[in-house]
């Protein structure tokens, strides 16, 4: 039983509250994965002082097309598909994304391998 409500805390936890706007990160990472040259995405919410917290979207590009799409391109398609506090507030390219046996995004781990988004997010 204790399990059950830790996993449940942490989904629970995974939620972005963006001024005041409930956000899972599951509908961000759809958007993303339908652009053709993300192979895999993740969504974590960061502090910010303004919002409370905002999404930054962690994206692995396919090999071959490493240098032919930018993060502003990938902000550009999020913003055509999403209404405004779902937009990230960043997007960092990432060589992999971090996931436990059983397959689960490692949201925490990802973040802390890249501690430049947390001061990013602050300032954003």
């Amino acid at each position: 039983m204790r399990t059950a409500v830790s996993n449940l805390n942490g989904r629970i936890l995974g939620i972005i509250n963006c001024a005041g706007q409930k956000i899972w990160p599951d509908e961000i990472e759809a958007v993303l994965k339908q652009h053709p040259l993300a192979a895999d995405v993740a969504v974590a919410g960061l502090p910010n002082r303004l919002a409370g917290q905002v999404a930054v979207a962690f994206v692995v590009l396919r090999p071959a097309v490493v240098l032919k799409v930018s993060e502003r391109q990938l902000m550009q398609f999020c913003a055509d598909r999403l209404d405004l506090p779902r937009v990230p507030a960043l997007i960092v390219l990432v060589a992999r994304i971090p996931r436990n046996q059983a397959g689960k995004i490692m949201r925490d781990e990802l973040v802390a391998a890249h501690p430049a988004t947390g001061q990013a997010a602050l300032e954003i």
